[in-house]
């Protein structure tokens, strides 16, 4: 299977897609400078306890939302390095240590073991902290010539006692905070401790003095905190560092952490915590073995990581260089904290250039192409640094055709909008997001299958799940989810279904929990979300239904004016009313042969005229009380004998061979033997007229005749009709 990675640079608009066997599986478009990982000093302006919550000043439009699980206490012991071990498998929720840099909130949670530092004198300063950790490194050896030779190991040495999983990101605290409480429990899904190595000499007299420190109960991650009141953790006015983990989403403003989380290619580095990962698409034991020997050789006290999938096979020097970045990234942001003033920001994630070849451009990809000079200049010199063997496979393109249309993304990217998905067999998939959950329905279309139902059934189900697992990462959707597909009898089948999906889903970068299927064909899921999906980020809601997707029909808005001029006729004592409406609206007001907008005008007891207004959206009206000699005025009636020029419409009530017209004003034409004509224009000669309708004959000869049934399928034909109001 090829994989190819296309960057899009335009002035306004950055798009990225990624294509597998020239399928399109992803979509990202940035038209702002994204705010995910970057870290603020801001001050808290409001701090609610009945939401356990507090909002941050960080100097963006919206305030951002503090949860307390987010919150690091200050001035709490780590305890001893068993205490430590023993709080990461209870505390630790998984994390994907390959996520990107949009890095969830709960990302960071899970990956954080509480680490506080308890007085001044000791944690009181982390730059000089780490610089002398660093120095004790450089002093046994660990430079940035670090390689296995150094570190006395080789590939797939397993002296290393347990293994650790993989830590996987938790989901999307909005659509799966609660599942996640219990998820947490599962002994499959926690990460196992990691042996802590033995402090260099140089760190024991610091560790002494950390043992002759006074006992104080350890705090214990997420849960625990939950239960600690809002207000004894921060106070209105308290300035913060703290790092945004979700963008902000709508009328919502970010979310963000004080605890931080930075990836580089190879490793994610995690300040206050203390702790070792590899991440699971790394299955070789001996491998995962070897790269946390590796790490904590030169891993300092305080910082824990995670290894990245990208770091399988590389040499320690390649880590260490990885590691001393971040590092370094981490000092630059302690320094800023104590010079920018709040609210401001203290550091900016790298360019999306740099993000998409440290988090996407892997040895999977076989191409990067991209179509601005600038960026793939940009990218040579970015790759050069970081992993030159990879150079070779990033391209210019300087095709005619915009680089999207050669490779027809612009088809996908239309396609995902659309609510129905067709599958290949003739089948299709209904998506529908709406505000709790995205439900996606399987239906079998246009599949009848060969042999029988339930294969049938099953045949459909099973390639609705590779594409439900595509448009998920297509349209990146995320929180909760459920799947309808349908119903099976057989358990061997559904079993199918559900290895399928599981199976389909296993490239997808953000983290999944699926749900076994019911008896009633459902599969409820989740995954993990930390920005808009890409039809909210490429639309608007529309104005008209506000994301309903419906709008009222032309009867039912018919049915709201005459209501309307029944109520404005008790206030307003005026002998005629001017209603202004769409042509199906006005259709439906005047009725067939006129019946319905005369018997409304006897009720009333008032002359009534209506005028068509086609560019109008069909729940838009106006009503205009006055008199007749003033409207007749602004809206003059044709005379009777007439001949027009018009073109013939589809009439909405009547039969063919009726079709209806309008005229200039916005008159209507009820026009008899015409149906054989629509979308002509015909010249018509006006027999009656009446205050809102007039008939009228065609006067053309020859032409197709239309179906001669009605609108309900029963056949018709009608003579002369008589408008109502007739005044001429």
């Amino acid at each position: 299977m090829s994989k190819e990675i296309l960057v899009n640079a335009a002035s306004r608009e950055t798009r990225i897609a990624v294509l597998d066997d020239r399928q399109l599986v992803e979509l990202r478009v940035e038209r702002e400078e994204p705010v995910v990982g970057n870290v603020y000093k801001g001050r808290v302006e409001n701090v609610l306890p009945g939401m356990d919550a507090a909002f941050v000043d960080i100097g963006l439009e919206r305030n951002a939302f503090l949860y307390v699980a987010d919150i690091l206490p200050e001035a709490v012991d780590q305890g001893d390095d068993d205490d430590e071990e023993e709080e990461i498998e209870e505390d630790l929720s998984p994390v994907d240590a390959d996520a990107s840099d949009e890095v969830d909130e709960d990302e960071v949670a899970a990956a954080i073991e509480e680490r506080i530092r308890s007085d001044e004198e000791d944690g009181g300063d982390l730059v000089a902290e780490a610089n002398a950790i660093l120095a004790e490194a450089h002093a046994a050896g660990y430079d940035r010539s670090l390689d296995e030779e150094d570190l006395d190991l080789a590939p797939g040495s397993t002296d290393l006692e347990g293994d650790t999983d993989a830590l996987h990101e938790v989901a999307d605290a909005e659509g799966e905070e609660n599942g996640d409480d219990q998820g947490d429990s599962d002994d499959a899904e926690r990460p196992e401790s990691v042996a802590t190595q033995p402090a260099p000499p140089a760190r024991a007299e610091r560790a002494a003095r950390q043992d002759r420190r006074p006992t104080r109960r350890p705090m214990r991650g997420r849960g625990y905190r939950r239960q600690i009141p809002i207000q004894e953790l921060v106070q209105t006015r308290q300035e913060l560092v703290v790092q945004v983990v979700k963008g902000p989403r709508g009328t919502k403003g970010s979310r963000v952490s004080t605890r931080m989380s930075f990836p580089g290619r190879y490793l994610v580095l995690m300040p206050d915590a203390n702790n070792v990962g590899v991440s699971r698409k790394i299955e070789d034991a001996r491998e995962r073995d070897r790269l946390k020997r590796i790490v904590d050789k030169f891993r300092q006290q305080g910082f824990g990581i995670i290894v990245r999938t990208e770091a399988e096979g590389k040499r320690a020097s390649e880590l260490y260089q990885d590691y001393l970045m971040l590092v370094e990234t981490w000092q630059e942001i302690q320094h800023n904290a104590k010079t920018t003033p709040a609210p401001g920001i203290i550091h900016q994630d790298m360019s999306l250039i740099y993000t998409i070849i440290r988090d996407a451009f892997g040895s999977d990809v076989d191409k990067l192409i991209l179509d601005s000079p600038e960026d793939y200049a940009r990218a040579h010199e970015i790759v050069s640094k970081i992993s030159p063997e990879l150079a070779d496979r990033i391209h210019l393109y300087d095709g005619v055709k915009p680089m999207f249309e050669h490779y027809r993304v612009e088809e996908d990217i239309e396609r995902l909008l659309r609510r129905k998905v067709w599958l290949r067999s003739g089948g299709y998939l209904v998506i529908d997001q709406t505000e709790a959950l995205t439900s996606i329905d399987v239906n079998t279309g246009k599949f009848t299958g060969s042999t029988g139902l339930s294969e049938t059934i099953l045949q459909t189900n099973m390639e609705a799940t590779g594409e439900i697992a595509r448009q998920l990462r297509l349209r990146d959707i995320g929180g909760m989810i459920v799947l309808d597909f349908i119903d099976m009898d057989n358990p061997r089948d559904k079993k199918m279904v559900t290895d399928s999906l599981v199976k389909a889903l296993k490239n997808d970068r953000s983290r999944t929990k699926i749900a076994s299927i019911s008896p009633l064909g459902l599969i409820e899921m989740t995954r993990k979300r930390t920005k808009e999906t890409v039809d909210v980020a490429l639309t608007d809601t529309c104005p008209y239904c506000h994301g309903l997707g419906r709008v009222s029909s032309a009867e039912t808005v018919s049915m709201h004016v005459e209501r309307y001029v029944t109520k404005l006729s008790t206030t307003v004592n005026s002998e005629a009313i001017l209603i202004l409406v769409h042509p199906d609206v006005a259709a439906q007001l005047i009725g067939a042969e006129g019946e319905d907008i005369e018997r409304l005008e006897h009720t009333l007891r008032r002359a009534i005229y209506i005028r068509t207004q086609p560019n109008w959206h069909i729940e838009k009206f106006e009503v205009e009380p006055g008199t007749m000699a003033k409207i007749e005025q602004n809206y003059p009636l044709p005379r009777r004998g007439t001949v027009i020029e018009c073109n013939a419409e589809k009439c909405v009530l009547s039969p063919p061979p009726w079709a209806t017209a309008h005229i200039a004003g916005g008159y209507q034409v009820d026009v008899t033997n015409a149906a054989k004509f629509v979308g002509q224009n015909i010249r018509v000669r006006l027999r009656t007229v009446g205050r809102s309708l007039a008939i009228g004959e065609s006067l053309n000869t020859g032409g197709k005749p239309l179906d001669q049934r009605g609108p309900k399928g029963q056949d018709k034909s009608r003579g002369q009709r008589s408008p109502s109001g007739a005044s001429a």
